[in-house]
Formats: C-alpha cells, sequence, structure tokens
C-alpha cells in the first residue's frame, strides 16, 4: 500500500505531490529495510536502510525549505538533498507499474544507494 500511495503522489507531477510520494517512499522503505535481520542486510542493505531513513529525515520536516531541499521539474528533473534521483526513480517506478514488484527490486537497490549521498538537511 506505501508504494504504491507514493507512486500514485508522484504520477500527478505536481511538485507537492512529488514530496508527498518521497516521504512515502522513505517510509515504505524504511519499515521493510528495518524488518530484515540485521546479518542478512550487508553492507549494501544498511546504506540502503540509511539513505532512506536520511529520505524520510528530510521530507518528514514540514519547514524543510522544499526550493533548496527538493528541486523537482516534472518529467525532467529531481533532486534531492543535491542529488539527482530522477533517472532511478523512473527506473524504478517503470518495474514496479509496467512489470513486477519482483523485478522493481534492482532499480529500488539502485535508487537508494543513489540516494545514499544525499546530504543531511544541517549539511545543506
Amino acid at each position: 500500500a506505501g508504494v504504491d500511495r507514493a507512486i500514485d503522489y508522484m504520477l500527478r507531477k505536481r511538485k507537492r505531490d512529488m514530496q508527498l510520494g518521497l516521504k512515502e517512499l522513505a517510509e515504505a522503505a524504511v519499515a521493510l529495510l528495518a524488518s530484515v535481520p540485521e546479518p542478512c542486510l550487508g553492507d549494501g542493505g544498511n546504506r540502503m536502510l540509511k539513505a532512506a531513513q536520511k529520505l524520510r529525515r528530510l521530507t518528514r520536516r514540514t519547514v524543510v525549505d522544499y526550493g533548496t531541499h527538493i528541486k523537482y521539474e516534472a518529467l525532467k528533473s529531481l533532486q534531492v538533498g543535491g542529488v539527482s534521483i530522477h533517472v532511478e526513480l523512473n527506473a524504478f517506478i517503470a518495474a514496479w507499474r509496467l512489470r513486477s514488484q519482483r523485478e522493481a527490486g534492482t532499480p529500488f537497490g539502485k535508487l537508494f544507494l543513489k540516494c545514499d549521498a544525499i546530504a543531511e538537511q544541517d549539511e545543506l
């Protein structure tokens, strides 16, 4: 439900909806990754969990300056914390919606590994 709702928001192609979608996706990713036993996560899984937590913190803040920390231009670009994730997010959405949730695993991983480079709000 969380991922589908997140994608529904994102597909509206409006700035505020993209922000809500990112928040929802971060929540779903944290819930999923935090449910995996520590030894099973490995280095990549731990990086993805930390990245999802960063994204969640950034999108949860009601006072965050979205124009500074989240830059979105429909169908053209998406930057979060100075990191462009437009291509990776589109690949994930396409896999999830157009192919299968199973095939969405690799694009999901690539998206959150890229999110690992997001600067925290106090770093920006």
